[in-house]
């Protein structure tokens, strides 16, 4: 893996983008605050879903579609990103944001940080991987990189890292964090990512923002976050809801209209957003208390929705659930895999997922076992 993970030309600062504002009124401006993420070091961003089109693995066609991978038995989101701390080596470097970061194991579950060649000081351990971590950005401003969890490969300790840069602020009484989703120190459409009522599951950050309270049409986000101007939509807008059937649990999930125009629903209330034909793209399913993440969603078979001027779509997830696996016999004996998929009421899939408690499997009418994971 190359250490240098951005190119001097990512981190050359931009001018404030400006959005042109459509068939909406004057515009309104509102400051931003920095925030670190509101749940520990956790983000299901568009750079954790990445897509990836259909292969051939071993022969077998994998279908198109987007991946996110789940730490098992945390359910912590495990980001793109990371950097690979070697074994036997005695350091182990890496870039992020022109800071020089030298990474040292000493011992088996210890990793010890020295920032731009200076005294190594040990990381202490957050949940499934390591505290943040305090950069500066090439403009001078401070800056956080999470590091959530970790995984154990044969070349070493993988350690991934994301982001954990917000800048949070109301519009129209309504919370909205605007996340550096890319790593580079700038908040910018098309790259980053937003969330309205989430704070965990953040969707593409577009023109345009959608609200419990309105729709609202980004005019200009300044290139450090601290400010946004827009204004009311005046185009034919419905609302967009979430019904997803599992009382211990909630789904948080991003619907968008031809990729183009990105809705985060939780069913908190329904969302204002432009008339149109949405898809789900990606998800997760919570702990309504501790926000810990039971599964990740995607989208599989699940038909897209249509969402009529000034009518109100629902999007039903959840239960009944029902497996997929191919089953073999032999004599009187069924043997189940331990691979298998787990489908919703929708057809929506299910993946990386663990419970509260392990889930009854019945097969007509009769309980045949549980299971945990998958």
């Amino acid at each position: 893996m190359k250490t240098s993970l951005l190119s001097a030309s990512l981190l050359t600062l931009a001018m404030t983008v400006p959005v042109m504002a459509e068939n909406a009124v004057a515009d309104r401006t509102t400051s931003l605050k920095p925030a670190p993420l509101p749940i520990d070091s956790q983000a299901l961003s568009p750079t954790s879903v990445p897509l990836i089109p259909e292969m051939i693995i071993n022969g077998v066609p994998t279908p198109a579609g987007v991946r996110m991978r789940l730490k098992g038995k945390t359910g912590t989101v495990m980001p793109k990103g990371y950097f690979v701390i070697r074994k036997g080596a005695a350091v182990s470097a890496a870039t992020i944001l022109d800071n020089t970061l030298n990474f040292s194991s000493p011992e088996p579950g210890v990793i010890s940080l020295a920032k731009d060649n200076g005294k190594a000081v040990r990381l202490k351990e957050s949940g499934a991987g390591f505290e943040n971590i305090p950069l500066v950005l090439p403009n001078k401003k401070p800056a956080l990189v999470a590091l959530p969890c970790t995984e154990a490969w044969g070349e070493g300790l993988h350690v991934h890292f994301c982001s954990n840069m917000i800048m949070t602020g109301r519009i129209e009484g309504e919370e909205v964090c605007f996340f550096d989703d890319n790593i580079d120190g700038l908040y910018s459409v098309g790259k980053d990512a937003f969330s309205v009522g989430s704070g965990v599951v953040f969707a593409p950050l577009g023109t345009w923002l959608p609200t419990a309270k309105g729709l609202f049409k980004l005019s200009q986000i300044s290139d450090d976050g601290s400010k946004i101007s827009y204004a009311p939509c005046k185009d034919a807008v419905g609302k967009l809801d979430l019904k997803f059937v599992n009382p211990l649990a909630e789904a948080h999930v991003v619907y968008s209209d031809k990729g183009i125009d990105a809705v985060l629903v939780s069913g908190r209330k329904p969302v204002v957003t432009l008339s149109g034909t949405y898809q789900l793209s990606y998800g997760l399913v919570l702990n309504p208390q501790s926000k810990i993440t039971f599964a990740g969603i995607i989208p599989h078979k699940l038909p897209a929705l249509e969402l009529a001027t000034d009518k109100t779509a629902i999007a039903t997830l959840g239960a009944p659930f029902t497996l997929d696996f191919k089953a073999t016999a032999e004599k009187r004996t069924v043997k189940i895999p331990a691979d298998f998929d787990l489908f919703g009421k929708s057809k929506e899939e299910y993946i990386c997922y663990r419970w509260t408690s392990p889930p009854n499997v019945w097969v007509n009418d009769k309980k045949i076992g549980n299971f945990e994971y998958g």
